[in-house]
């Protein structure tokens, strides 16, 4: 299999626009305290300023087939703060790296067709990540950061936004990456402080009711979280203590909104339970 056929059936695309590059490690805020987990290292044009600029750098890469070159670019750069790893993102261990690094910043370019899941992998690990700068197609991008009322904000937009302050940092062309993508892309700048941005009695809660919520788009509130399996008067009474119009559809509700209500709705018997499938599911179909 050749290089090329290799980047595309790995969904490889590497930026080759040198002011984007510097904005990217610009946006992460590195210093010599700090350590970086890069995804989709390639062949280190992203690495080489990264590593310039932190303490550490964990490239992860899965095409074993670019590590030598990679290795190469890094040597003649004179790089000792570099460590490679042959990984595919889905499967590197962010508990493993923070116990042997401590807290790390993640920065690169995700693999279009399993973001969604790296992203909530990530937000998982988010205790030991202050800071993500990451590519995403722009569909994606828009999603995660929409704001409530339109179509493209759903569960990705609250899960995340819940959690992390997220930042546009630019929208980039398909004409800057080789190969071209069929597919424009965005960069988001993720913060994720100690405190969340908004609160919730429980996370998993939190995400169940998101679920349910956003499930049946179509439906009305009330609805929708049927789906939770609560008794219909307890329902109707989370609702109404939360001070939301049960007629309303998910869209409509702020992040704030879906907090207060997972609160009221935990008051009057809603457990953490079982979850509503995947969100990745949930993102590629019903929405």
């Amino acid at each position: 299999m050749s290089p090329a056929s290799r980047r595309h059936h790995l969904g490889q695309h590497f930026l080759r626009h040198p002011g984007a590059i510097a904005r990217i490690v610009a946006a992460a805020e590195l210093s010599a305290a700090d350590t970086v987990v890069e995804v989709g290292a390639g062949t280190g044009i992203l690495t080489v300023p990264l590593a310039r600029a932190a303490g550490r750098v964990l490239a992860v890469e899965v095409d074993r087939h670019l590590i030598p070159r990679l290795t190469e670019r890094l040597a003649a750069e004179g790089l000792a703060n570099v460590e490679v790893v042959e990984r595919d993102i889905l499967r590197f261990d962010f508990e493993e790296a923070a116990h042997a690094h401590g807290r790390f910043k993640v920065v690169g370019n995700l693999p279009y067709s399993v973001s969604t899941q790296v992203m909530f992998r990530l937000l998982a690990a988010k205790a030991h990540v202050p800071l993500a700068v990451l590519m995403f197609q722009r569909e994606v991008a828009d999603r995660i950061s929409a704001p409530p009322g339109g179509k493209d904000y759903g569960i990705i937009s609250v899960l995340i936004q819940q959690t992390a302050l997220v930042e546009r940092v630019m929208d980039l062309a398909e004409k800057h990456f080789q190969p071209p993508p069929k597919v424009k892309s965005a960069v988001l700048k993720l913060l994720f402080p100690l405190l969340p941005p908004v609160p919730v009695v429980g996370e998993a809660m939190f995400a169940r009711v998101v679920k349910a919520a956003f499930g049946q788009r179509r439906k009305t509130l009330h609805n929708a979280l049927r789906a939770l399996g609560m008794p219909e008067g307890a329902l109707a009474a989370g609702l109404e203590a939360a001070g939301i119009d049960p007629g309303l559809r998910a869209e409509r509700l702020s992040v704030a909104d879906f907090a207060g209500l997972t609160a009221e709705l935990a008051a009057r018997g809603l457990g953490a339970g079982q979850e509503l499938g995947t969100e990745s599911g949930t993102e590629s179909g019903t929405e």
